[in-house]
């Protein structure tokens, strides 16, 4: 893990694990992530909008629910922050996206079992439809969940009826729940001004899979 000085800002952290991951970058793609199932350094991930605030939180707040209730193995982060963080450990040059929600694939059982869904509630998200969560922030942002299931078939149905939930089925999933998950943990920095909301700050670190 590379130690970072409190009094250092983001763009300072952001050089410093820059120069880290040059002699990663020499590494093919397929080399680094076959060696690569832990992350021994912590990532910075800085919101540049209120928009990405609310992402933020809500991978925050949907990686603590999955801790709470013993998930395991049954859920992954996907769409642009997974995007982010995997750039980031295999220290590849490439442009990075963001996004406004927390995109969260899970495993059919899971929304068969309700827990995930009731724990995330349970945290203040109100369900505004079929797959999806919302939490209001301070400041006017807004944290949402979507909750995907993998696609099974060559057609992924964009609407699937799981228990109680109707959501979108996801290609490629499904051959990322048959590989090992890769846990992290990363620094979430909400854009300005502070204070954090007390979710981001309670969970500053959170496991994203």
């Amino acid at each position: 893990m590379i130690h970072f000085e409190p009094d250092e800002n983001p763009r300072d952290r952001t050089s410093r694990l820059e120069e880290k991951t040059k002699s990663r970058r020499r590494v093919g793609v397929t080399d680094a992530i076959a060696k690569q199932t832990t992350v021994p350094q912590v990532p910075i991930v800085s919101s540049l909008s209120a928009t990405q605030d609310g992402g933020l939180v809500a991978i925050a707040n949907v990686a603590r629910a999955a801790d709470r209730i013993g998930l395991g193995e049954n859920y992954r982060l996907i769409g642009g922050i997974a995007v982010v963080l995997h750039i980031d450990r295999l220290g590849l040059d490439l442009p990075l996206r963001q996004t406004g929600d927390a995109d969260c694939g899970v495993r059919n059982k899971v929304l068969l079992d309700g827990r995930l869904v009731a724990e995330i509630e349970s945290m203040g998200y109100s369900k505004i439809e079929g797959n999806r969560w919302e939490k209001a922030l301070n400041a006017g942002r807004v944290a949402t969940v979507d909750l995907l299931v993998p696609a099974f078939t060559s057609y992924a149905h964009h609407t699937k009826r799981v228990g109680d939930v109707v959501t979108t089925e996801v290609p490629g999933l499904a051959d990322a729940f048959m590989r090992p998950a890769v846990t992290m943990k990363a620094e979430l920095w909400l854009s300005r001004p502070r204070p954090q909301p007390p979710s981001v700050r309670e969970g500053s670190r959170p496991t994203a899979k």
